[in-house]
């Protein structure tokens, strides 16, 4: 959960050492996967925005076919949101969540009161409660997600906090 990630690869080497690898980063675009970073010695891959994921590694030499990651899942959120009807950043929600359609998302005011509970697909909070405007304050999320990388997919919770803007 963040607005930019950093990924990093651990490859399992059988044999030749990580220097004999070349790896590039493919986002899913659309239902496909799609060259996101194009091939690069360094298995770090920096500054990289919510989506989905898979890294791609192939030798140097060419004498063994490419290597796909499993399904890397990024999450984000945004920091702040302006719900003042001009069209940009008018309603918070979270980012790439749309995989995740039994996840909870639990908006609380600094008290911890539940201001709303949103839903993947929602169009997200737009800084009202029961119709009347909240206030500019800090406010806080829980989410509860299975977790991508486990075979049983065992629930997960991540919590955070933004800012409303007026």
């Amino acid at each position: 959960f963040s607005e930019m990630f950093t990924i990093t690869t651990l490859p399992d080497i059988t044999f030749g050492n990580e220097s004999d690898l070349q790896f590039k980063l493919e986002k899913r675009i659309k239902g496909r996967f799609k060259e996101f970073r194009p091939y690069q010695d360094s298995p770090v891959f920096e500054n990289i925005p919510s989506g989905d994921y898979q890294i791609v590694a192939r030798n140097w030499f060419g004498c063994t076919p490419e290597v796909f990651s499993e399904i890397i899942q990024l999450l984000g959120y945004p920091k702040y949101f302006t719900p003042n009807g001009d069209g940009f950043h008018d309603t918070w929600t979270l980012v790439n969540i749309e995989d995740q359609p039994t996840a909870l998302i639990y908006i609380f005011d600094r008290y911890g009161k539940l201001v709303i509970q949103l839903y993947p697909g929602d169009s997200g909070w737009d800084g009202t409660y029961k119709g009347k405007r909240m206030p500019a304050s800090e406010y806080w999320f829980k989410v509860e997600y299975n977790e991508p990388t486990d075979p049983i997919m065992s629930r997960s919770v991540f919590t955070g906090s933004f800012s409303l803007i007026r």
